[in-house]
């Protein structure tokens, strides 16, 4: 469809939602003419009002582009807490006592989240771990039993290897 044509059929849009807003067209004739329910005709009304003729096309949906967030730590000092963390191999709380021997004062929250941020660290999962029983034999090549019930193994287990953890 050429720009003309497009132009034409924006214009006649707004046309009958002018005259619908004028009350020289009823909500029912204008939403047959432009081939929408007459709730969509009102919503049209409510954004022509609200943001102006410009969403006659329909208005941009889509995510926004990036932009840094206002609040966010400076690139400099994310920068020297990679630094600390690739040097001296320490947590937040280290990574925090380092900054404030520099005059830097972030929280270790906000270490911790930088380290995640830049992949340096792997977050904390949510799940709790199960306790691993370890024991030791008394020599090497000592035999062990193990004893295998049907009702133990569905009652404990079997929600651990059925979650894919294996």
């Amino acid at each position: 469809m050429s720009e003309a044509a497009i132009r034409k059929l924006v214009e006649a849009r707004l046309r009958v939602v002018n005259e619908v807003n004028a009350g020289k067209l009823s909500v029912n004739s204008g939403a047959k003419l432009l081939g929408i329910t007459r709730q969509g005709l009102w919503k049209l009304r409510r954004s022509v009002e609200k943001y102006g003729s410009s969403t006659i096309t329909g208005r941009k949906r889509d995510p926004k582009g990036y932009q840094r967030p206002i609040n966010r730590t400076e690139r400099w000092i994310e920068n020297t807490v990679a630094k600390y963390f690739n040097l001296y191999g320490v947590g937040a709380d280290r990574i925090c006592w380092l900054l404030e021997d520099a005059h830097i004062h972030i929280s270790r929250a906000t270490a911790y989240r930088i380290l995640v941020r830049k992949r340096l660290i792997v977050p904390m999962s949510k799940e709790k771990r199960r306790p691993v029983t370890l024991y030791a034999k008394g020599y090497p090549g000592e035999e062990v039993q193990i004893e295998h019930n049907r009702t133990f193994w569905q009652e404990r287990n079997y929600s651990y290897f059925s979650s894919g953890r294996l």
